[in-house]
């Protein structure tokens, strides 16, 4: 698309002869509008082509001048703002760098358990493992980094060992042994490598036997329970304010969604159920949840946050899911 310099008053005629305009580019000193080309005619007299302002058209000047949009010393946002796509593109529209970016996290994920069998022919009493292989998207919903998934059994030495090999990762994501079973080990080998647990346990269903805890080489471990959707559901719920505390994100203001349909709820505990937003801009749940795997979350927008004593039409936090 090509554009015009004009002379002040409008329709007056410019010679082709004189145009030497490209759009975005810069003008010379003389004209003083500009037009695109969609917005004059041409048209030939004697010997040369001549071009006019077409009446039809608003009387409007297409210049942008320097530091129209900006001047020097204009924050464009805010410390602590997440570094989205558009924001990039400001900075750069403006010139701008962007002087210190914390993130996304760099995490390494951890899968245990002897139950789980990654690719290959099952033994008796084995599960697929359909978390490990997803788990990264919904991290990177969260602005983690997943640098490796690991699988290990359910043995204490061998898990010990692990949180000793070097990585250059700031965070821990870990899933499975965070109860209290036989099996379920992972407390007593955090206590043996000297961390300290900031975290155990969440007052939630699905979701809710997970662990935050700061490894000694300064490391953030955040452990969540082995079931598909209870993992996902505390990495949403809790991930958040991890990255938010490790990398000083600002916090977003919370989603609202009021509940079209009531559940059975358990008291002294917040409740997760997916849900999707119906006619009416209400959401309506999927009823009660199912750990083992995320079929809940197929045709789910958001998990929505029901506390104690909600129900029908109740005003809840939702949180949306990463797609």
């Amino acid at each position: 698309m090509g554009a015009v310099s004009l002379e002040e008053d409008t329709g007056a005629a410019v010679s082709v002869d004189d145009i030497d305009a490209v759009l975005a580019a810069a003008l010379p000193p003389v004209p003083v509008r500009y037009a695109p080309w969609e917005h004059v005619r041409t048209e030939r007299r004697g010997r040369r082509w001549v071009v006019t302002e077409a009446p039809e058209v608003s009387h409007r000047n297409d210049i942008r001048r320097r530091g129209e949009y900006w001047s020097a010393g204009d924050e464009l946002a805010p410390a602590g703002a997440r570094v989205d796509p558009a924001l990039a593109s400001v900075a750069f529209s403006a010139d701008a760098p962007i002087a210190a970016i914390r993130g996304p996290l760099r995490a390494d994920v951890l899968i245990t358990g002897d139950e789980i069998r990654a690719p290959g022919l099952r033994a008796e009493g084995q599960v697929r493992d359909a978390l490990g292989p997803v788990l990264p998207h919904y991290l990177r919903g969260r602005d983690i980094d997943c640098r490796q998934v690991w699988r290990l059994p359910d043995d204490r030495a061998v898990l010990r060992s692990w949180f000793d090999l070097d990585t250059d990762a700031e965070l821990v994501v870990s899933v499975g042994a965070t109860g209290r079973g036989a099996a379920d080990g992972l407390r007593d080998v955090l206590a043996e490598i000297g961390a300290q647990i900031l975290i155990d346990g969440v007052r939630m269903r699905p979701g809710g036997s997970q662990i935050v805890a700061r490894l000694a080489d300064g490391r953030t471990l955040l452990a969540l329970p082995g079931n598909p959707l209870a993992a996902i559901t505390a990495l949403l719920v809790t991930g958040e304010s991890l990255v938010r505390a490790l990398t000083g994100r600002s916090p977003s203001p919370p989603r609202w969604g009021r509940i079209a349909d009531a559940l059975a709820l358990e008291l002294g505990c917040t409740r997760v159920v997916p849900a999707r937003q119906v006619d009416g801009g209400v959401w309506r749940t999927v009823g009660a949840a199912r750990t083992p795997h995320l079929a809940d979350l197929l045709a789910a927008q958001a998990l929505a946050l029901l506390p104690p004593g909600s129900g029908r039409g109740a005003l809840v936090e939702v949180l949306p899911i990463p797609q």
